[in-house]
């Protein structure tokens, strides 16, 4: 499981044969709901994946996600054309609140703070 106030990072190891047009991204559910899938990243003409084996990370950030159980399915397809993926597997990860953050931490849960979204946003006082 990850806390909370951790980031998390995502990460794929792929091999190309050759350089191609790849979109790169992610499905995120919860309970079986979806939640949201990621802008996929192009690499386009410039930005082509090298032949070889690559290493492509993102992080989803801290302090986004409420506790929970989520799934996670890959995406990596040829633009506009196929999956290169061969699996249809998918990473499943438990999110818990970080009780460190103050007392009122140690009390939440769905019910008293519910959705799947549950980001710390800064306030200001402006007078």
């Amino acid at each position: 499981y990850f806390l909370n106030t951790e980031d998390i990072k995502i990460q794929y190891e792929v091999e190309i044969r050759e350089p191609k047009d790849i979109k790169v991204g992610f499905d995120l559910f919860y309970n079986d709901t979806f939640v949201f899938r990621t802008e996929q990243t192009d690499f386009f003409k410039e930005n082509k994946l090298p032949a070889g084996k690559n290493k492509l990370e993102c992080t989803i950030p801290k302090l986004l996600l409420n506790e929970g159980v989520y799934q996670l399915k890959p995406i990596l397809s040829k633009h506009c054309d196929k999956s290169l993926l061969n699996t249809n597997q998918s990473l499943v990860f438990e999110i818990k609140d970080d009780t460190n953050i103050s007392y009122f931490h140690s009390v939440l849960n769905n019910k008293n703070h519910p959705g799947v979204v549950y980001p710390f946003l800064q306030w200001k006082i402006n007078k």
